[in-house]
């Protein structure tokens, strides 16, 4: 886990499999307010989540979105109902919008991630 955001006020969470931060460019990854996680299991992912009370915003990057790997989704919205959710992918069809709004997702985007897209998206959910 990436400690970049521990503690430094609100903090964005990218949740990501391993690998896919390396779609974003290089000037958001320095956004100081992002934490990095690639959790390997739930214990992890919770415990973050816990530790973590001032998470404003959950950027959650997956090469798939489908009914059987959204089960990070669920357990970030039993962890944290109420925060902002923004899923990052690169299978982006009308079955994956509307299972990410099932899952009470804000947004999904596409990638590769255009850098003014997420800014504007950062802008908007973490305030």
């Amino acid at each position: 886990m990436d400690k970049k955001g521990m503690n430094s006020g609100k903090t964005i969470l990218l949740v990501m499999e391993e690998g896919l931060e390396l779609m974003l460019n290089p000037e958001l990854q320095e956004i100081p307010e992002l934490m990095i996680l690639h959790p390997t299991n739930r214990e992890e992912l919770t415990r973050t989540l816990k530790i973590q009370k001032q998470v404003s915003l959950i950027l959650v990057g997956t090469s798939t979105l489908l009914e059987n790997n959204t089960q990070i989704l669920s357990w970030i919205r039993e962890e944290k109902p109420t925060i902002p959710m923004i899923v990052l992918t690169w299978y982006l069809t009308a079955e994956t919008l509307q299972l990410a709004a099932r899952m009470g997702c804000q947004e999904l985007i596409q990638l590769p991630v255009d850098q003014e897209l997420i800014r504007l998206m950062i802008q908007k959910y973490h305030p």
